[in-house]
């Protein structure tokens, strides 16, 4: 009995003992960045091997042994944290990604540096930047984001081009775009198209693949490139594989687009009873140029009917995206795979634009020393376009100016034409007609292969090409007024461009003790870029049906050309770090180019740079609010080699010839000493983050200087030659960047603030001639500035327009010498600043866009509103001055609009001046987002990890004076369904 009653003694400790070990944690692992949940993060116990996965909801449950004092929680690409059990039963833990811990900036040929460490001008954007908006090009993402980074739209139509200039405009002649590097390749941007109105190559790489865009601004960080880094470098970063199972990741979003502030035209009957007054003024009531008007127009303005070109030329856009990835990997191998449609219908009749990407990202260690890299971007894209013939044909053009009494249609329902007034086109019959479309194909693929030498020293060569076939086509079609002379007139013209490019590197980094870092860079650089072009034109086809090439009877022209150009360059950068508080870097290029002159075809060039972090002196260590602070100051040379291929070269022409005998003629003057436009730039930069990284801004000021403008050296005439290209200009842009983040709210509720802003002043210091008169002089002024006349308003005794003279006297009639500089194209001031907040699955994001100090021509009206053509007019013309004392800005009606008093005609009110040119200085709501993350608990059922919900606005609405056309388009996402981290699917 004593041996029964011991024994369940013994069985009750043990089981008293084995409860007292075993207890159990639940929890869930989320991400710091966007809390959405986290699968497959491990909880480990801290010093054991017990281990567990989170399930695709993020959730874990974990039994722990009575001594563990702490749990480990890890994803790769997310920073580890150890949280204390103490007596919890539930820890949540939110992980935060390494990009969001310690941005990392590519600076170029495989070097990544943590940004803290970064010794040059750099600014940057990441994924989620980018994700937040419904783009069709990455370049569009920079918009607002970057200081010092100017992005314009050139246009409202789908896939048009975008215009970046990286601290302000550096050359007259040659190029002002930046060098492009999308993984590695130096790849072809811009417009390539010969007939479309505007385009954008770059438009062949989807913004939902991109990791980050990372902007090189000032020689130190830009130099690596050399003599074709003077505009700054944008080197762009794709997504890649990632260690662990594989993630699927499925996004689709619709929405809609309309123009913005429309201009506010005349109906008929107040259109006609101004046109009629434009004559009356003239030539008087009874004239018979009065009489014609009323024959061709109508007598009684108040019995004119009204037609609204607007409401058929312009409609609600649509916009489509859909993608699919597929990301993972092991030990050994990491990919990343992406498939992704985009598809937008203009705002205009028959404009769209559609886009299909594919692209695949591999990495594979074949060795602990050796690994292979082999990416591919393959795209196509289609663009098609209303303007087609003659700019009347233009229904953007004919909105405006077509005059509104003219029906669209007869009353048969046909296109109503020819039509009254100075626009005889039906733009939208020219537009159902024509065929004005441009397909692109691309094709940029680079291989790599890395090889560890010694532990500090790796070894990296890559090969990489960038391809580009466009094929345009342009119809004029037999029933149009454009190729109706023709009989049906079709062009096509095919563009192609390879870009060949291999590079070899070495890389060192060695840490010498615990205080001394070296890092080192050499290599050297190879690129040759060859274009082929050919287009033909055919008429008098058989009828409208036929529209192909082969089907025209008459052959109207052929041409083709070829051009090409190489780059040689070899490079080095070093870097020297004292106690992680001193860096030294230094870099030096020596190119080659095939563009310029024999006796000039090398250059040098390089930079160097001092950093100093004050946050790491001892004077400093007590500081706790402090988290760090960095001075830093740097000096380079860059070039421009953005020129023509042959600028250098003495060129002969081909010509028709003499009696079918072909032959040839000079056409260009050569120049032995042709060479880069160089660009010196100073910058002072300082960065600091303070409260442990919840507050923490950048500012930079810099000194741009550029030497060695490509100019035109006029010739005698006895010479036989105009002109020859020669180096002989110089420039200077000097400005102010600053930026500050700031975490304001973090926990539950979050809210997070970032703003930028950018000055830069410019100024021509030399040209080889100038104006005698010093206030029209370039040399010492913007060389955007604009030279144009002071508009001094209407006489309120006669209604005829005035302007200041040369002494701001008032004159009606202007001289050349009455000129002044008024203002400047290009921005004073811009930039961005955003907000966003969340409170558990539940956001919003705004964004603001802005600019100051330059002016805007307001075109359409300059064409509408001077009485210089039969056109229709803005509302403005409602208040014209109409009788003496009328105090306006807007003169009497007057046909032709050059008034004439005592048989003088005074200058026309269409003369560009102040009354055309306007401050375009506006603030924009550039995008508004709400979201909502749905329940994990929700979608459990659908085997999904998250879906994401939410509407996005951009161009939502612009503050500004000026009151032309803008061209934004307002954009409204309704419902975007998103679907990620579904590694779960695989698994089971």
């Amino acid at each position: 009995m004593k041996k029964l009653i011991l024994s369940l003694f013994i069985l009750l400790g043990v089981a008293t003992a084995a409860l007292a070990q075993d207890r159990t944690i639940t929890g869930k692992v989320t991400g710091a960045d966007d809390g959405l949940p986290i699968p497959s993060a491990t909880v480990k116990v801290t010093g054991t091997q017990i281990a567990v996965q989170t399930n695709a909801e993020g959730l874990y449950s974990i039994k722990v042994p009575s001594t563990a004092k702490s749990l480990e929680f890890s994803y790769v690409g997310y920073t580890p944290i150890t949280e204390v059990i103490g007596n919890k039963a539930l820890i949540n833990v939110r992980l935060t990604s390494f990009n969001e811990l310690s941005e990392v900036i590519v600076t170029g040929f495989g070097q990544r540096v943590s940004k803290r460490d970064i010794t040059g001008a750099v600014s940057s954007i990441g994924s989620k930047e980018i994700e937040k908006t419904p783009i069709l090009g990455f370049d569009r993402a920079m918009q607002g984001r970057l200081p010092g980074v100017r992005v314009t739209t050139n246009s409202g139509t789908p896939g048009s081009s975008v215009s970046v200039l990286i601290r302000g405009v550096g050359s007259i002649n040659g190029t002002t775009t930046p060098l492009y590097i999308v993984d590695g390749i130096q790849v072809v941007s811009g417009d390539q198209t010969r007939s479309q109105a505007t385009s954008n190559i770059l438009n062949g790489l989807n913004p939902d693949d991109i990791e980050s865009i990372d902007v090189l601004k000032d020689a130190s960080s830009a130099s690596i490139y050399g003599s074709q880094a003077a505009n700054g470098v944008v080197i762009i970063t794709t997504k890649r594989g990632k260690q662990g199972k594989t993630q699927f990741d499925f996004s689709s979003y619709f929405g809609f687009a309309e123009e913005t502030n429309r201009q506010k035209v005349l109906d008929g009957p107040t259109w006609l009873a101004i046109y009629q007054e434009e004559y009356a003024n003239r030539y008087g009531a009874n004239s018979s140029q009065l009489n014609s008007v009323k024959a061709t127009y109508g007598a009684d303005p108040a019995a004119a009917p009204t037609y609204n070109w607007y409401d058929e030329i312009y409609r609600k856009g649509q916009t489509q995206n859909y993608q699919l990835t597929a990301r993972g990997g092991d030990e050994k191998t990491k990919f990343y795979i992406s498939a992704g449609m985009f598809n937008q219908k203009g705002q205009q009749i028959l404009q769209d634009f559609k886009r299909g990407t594919f692209k695949s990202n591999l990495e594979h260690n074949v060795s602990e020393k050796l690994s292979l890299e082999a990416n591919i971007n393959l795209s196509t894209f289609t663009q098609n376009g209303t303007f087609s013939g003659s700019s009347f044909g233009n229904p953007a053009f004919a909105a405006n100016f077509v005059v509104p009494i003219n029906p669209i249609y007869t009353a048969s329902g046909d296109y109503n034409e020819p039509l009254l007034g100075a626009l005889p086109t039906n733009a939208i019959k020219s537009s159902a007609y024509n065929i004005n479309k441009a397909v692109t194909n691309q094709l940029q693929g680079i291989f790599a292969l890395n090889y560890k030498i010694i532990k500090d020293l790796k070894f990296r060569a890559t090969g990489a090409i960038d391809y580009g076939n466009i094929k345009e086509y342009s119809y004029w079609g037999p029933r149009t007024q454009d190729g109706q002379s023709y009989n049906g007139l079709y062009t096509q013209l095919d563009t192609e461009f390879k870009n060949y490019q291999t590079n070899a590197t070495l890389n060192y980094s060695h840490l010498f003790g615990d205080k001394h870092k070296l890092t080192a860079l050499a290599g050297f650089e190879y690129r040759h870029q060859v274009n082929n072009n050919f287009n033909a034109a055919k008429s008098n086809f058989p009828n409208y049906l036929f529209r192909t090439l082969n089907a025209g009877g008459t052959l109207q022209s052929t041409g083709s050309s070829y051009t090409e150009f190489k780059t040689l360059g070899y490079f080095a950068r070093a870097e020297y770090t004292f106690d992680d508080k001193y860096i030294i870097n230094g870099t030096i290029r020596y190119d080659g180019n095939s563009r310029f002159g024999a006796e000039n075809k090398f250059g040098i060039f390089g930079s160097g740079s001092l950093t100093w972090r004050v946050s790491k002196e001892n004077f400093l260590k007590d500081v706790n609010w402090l988290t760090d602070w960095k001075l830093r100051a740097s000096y380079g040379k860059v070039g421009n080699s953005g020129l023509g291929n042959f600028a250098s070269l003495s060129l002969y022409g081909s010509n028709t010839g003499y009696n079918g005998i072909s032959g040839i003629s000079p056409g260009g003057l050569a120049n032995v000493n042709l060479t880069w436009e160089d660009s010196y730039t100073l910058n002072l930069g300082t960065d600091v983050s303070l409260f442990k990284n919840r507050l923490s801004f950048t500012a930079e000021v810099y000194n741009r200087l550029s030497k060695n403008l490509l100019l035109a050296r006029t010739l005698p005439q006895t010479s036989g030659y105009t002109s020859v290209s020669d180096n002989a200009g110089e420039m200077r842009n000097r400005g102010v960047e600053f930026q500050i983040n700031s975490e304001n709210l973090v926990g539950k509720f979050r809210w997070s603030t970032s703003f930028n802003i950018t000055y830069n002043k410019n100024k021509v210091l030399k040209l080889i001639t100038d104006d005698l008169d010093p206030r029209f002089q370039a040399v010492g002024n913007s060389y955007t500035r604009v030279l144009s006349y002071k508009y001094a308003g209407v006489n309120p005794a006669d209604g005829r327009p005035m302007w200041y003279d040369q002494n701001m006297n008032l004159t009606y009639n202007l001289t050349s010498n009455d000129r002044y500089i008024i203002g400047d194209t290009q921005q004073k001031f811009f930039g961005g600043f955003s907000n966003n907040f969340s409170y558990k699955g539940i956001g919003l994001d705004f964004f603001f866009q802005y600019a100051t100090g330059f002016l805007l021509q307001d075109q359409n009206k300059n064409f509408t509103d001077s009485y210089g053509y039969a056109a229709n007019m803005s509302q403005d013309m409602l208040r014209r001055w109409t009788a003496p004392g009328q105090i306006t800005d807007i003169p009497a009606a007057y046909a032709g609009g050059n008034y004439v008093t005592g048989g003088l005609a005074s200058t026309a009110y269409s003369q560009l001046s102040t009354q055309w040119l306007k401050p375009g200085d506006y603030i924009r709501l550039k995008e508004v987002k709400v979201y909502y993350n749905l329940p994990a608990s929700f979608i459990a059922k659908a085997k999904l990890s998250s879906v994401r919900i939410y509407a996005t606005g951009t161009n939502l609405a612009t503050w500004t004076k000026y009151t032309g056309i803008d061209l934004k388009l307002r954009l409204l996402i309704m419902v975007v369904f998103h679907k990620r981290r579904l590694s779960h699917l695989v698994s089971k």
